[in-house]
């Protein structure tokens, strides 16, 4: 099919060292969801789903300007994609991290809530006796 252009990606020496760092957090941040195995888990419904199409791109006949321009526009294409999935990587990262520090907090909450319980049930056989 035709080939959509979407611009050109020279980026600013600032705008690179931020992209790299996000893109070196996300792959240690990658790394340690391999090892605890999150990419076991189901796959998120509203993720898209690459078509067979979009899976493999006809690749443009060598030698003229058209095919040139487009293998171009096939790059720009792949590098605006392959930052959206950096930008999608580190926002599943904060949302793991995010959900680890809730899980923590309510694992910290119940123990609490078990000692309180465990007082008051002291103090009232105290009561009793």
């Amino acid at each position: 099919g035709p080939v959509e252009s979407v611009g050109s990606w020279d980026l600013a020496a600032g705008e690179q060292e931020s992209l790299l760092s996000i893109d070196s957090n996300v792959r240690r941040g990658l790394k340690r969801v391999r090892a605890e195995g999150v990419f076991n888990a189901p796959r998120a419904s509203n993720l898209p789903v690459l078509q067979d199409s979009q899976q493999k791109a006809p690749l443009p006949d060598a030698g003229g300007p058209q095919s040139v321009q487009s293998m171009s526009q096939l790059l720009d294409k792949l590098a605006k994609e392959n930052q959206e999935i950096r930008l999608m990587q580190a926002e599943l990262q904060a949302h793991k991290e995010d959900l680890q520090a809730l899980l923590h907090r309510s694992e910290g909450e119940a123990a609490a809530a078990g000692a309180q319980q465990q007082s008051l049930a002291a103090e009232n056989a105290q009561l009793r006796a």
